[in-house]
């Protein structure tokens, strides 16, 4: 998948497990991290490639993902779960 913004050196492979809660909101779901009350997801990650836009200057992380356990919307919640961890203002997919 491709990733907003550029995950440093650091944080290139790896692994994000948290507990997640998804629950009804208006006419969908919204799944948080809920450590107390969610259920355990994990995932996989290594950055492939960085790239940036010429228009744009907006940079991204091509990522290899493998999600071992298939929570609704945890490809989402982890990558932005990631982003944060390694900095970056803006993460997600």
């Amino acid at each position: 998948c491709l990733m907003h913004g550029w995950l440093p050196s650091g944080k290139l492979e790896g692994s994000v497990v948290s507990k997640l809660r998804t629950g009804r909101e208006g006419r969908g779901f919204r799944t948080v991290v809920d450590e107390q009350w969610g259920l355990p997801a994990v995932t996989h990650y290594a950055a492939l490639r960085h790239y940036r836009c010429k228009h744009t200057g907006r940079t991204f992380t091509l990522l290899q993902v493998r999600i071992i356990t298939g929570r609704t919307h945890q490809i989402r919640v982890h990558l932005c779960e990631l982003a944060r961890n390694a900095g970056l203002l803006q993460g997600g997919i």
